[in-house]
């Protein structure tokens, strides 16, 4: 007898018993709960071209400074991604936390991914910038798309360099 797969390979049955079991777990809020913003006024003042103006759009700003010549054309100023969906930055829970934790790590290691025949790739510049900027971009991220303010240190992204 021949046992069911599924497209990964796993037992059928397996995976339906998990989906079922995750089904009935109650959802619990994290100890740091992240509010999301998905409109925030700066979003909804930019284009896809040009910044809102925003108050860290100051020349003097690093982090608006290495948006502008790193992400501003893949990410837009208005969030939505040019080249893919998955890089739409607009409404995602990773731009609402003021810890910076999955931006942060996002910019230092990049990503590479394959979801439905697609290549999802983010070039990764933990050895293009130092800490300090890497914290600077990621504040300015958190404040521009999220209308938070970012708590991210020279000193967090050290520690997460070294993950």
């Amino acid at each position: 007898m021949r046992e069911e797969r599924d497209g990964a390979g796993n037992r059928a049955e397996d995976t339906a018993a998990l989906v079922s079991y995750l089904r009935d777990v109650p959802a619990r809020r994290g100890d740091t709960p992240i509010s999301i913003d998905a409109a925030p006024a700066a979003l909804a003042a930019a284009s896809n071209a040009a910044p809102a103006a925003d108050d860290l759009k100051a020349a003097g700003d690093a982090g608006f400074q290495l948006f502008a010549g790193a992400c501003a054309s893949c990410h837009q100023w208005n969030g939505i991604g040019q080249q893919t969906s998955y890089a739409s930055l607009a409404g995602t829970r990773g731009v609402n936390d003021p810890s910076g934790t999955n931006i942060s790590q996002i910019i230092l290691n990049g990503a590479n991914f394959h979801v439905d025949q697609h290549e999802i790739f983010m070039p990764e510049f933990g050895k293009a910038y130092s800490d300090a900027e890497i914290a600077a971009l990621s504040n300015y991220v958190i404040h521009h798309f999220g209308n938070k303010t970012g708590t991210v240190t020279a000193g967090d992204i050290a520690k997460r360099r070294a993950l």
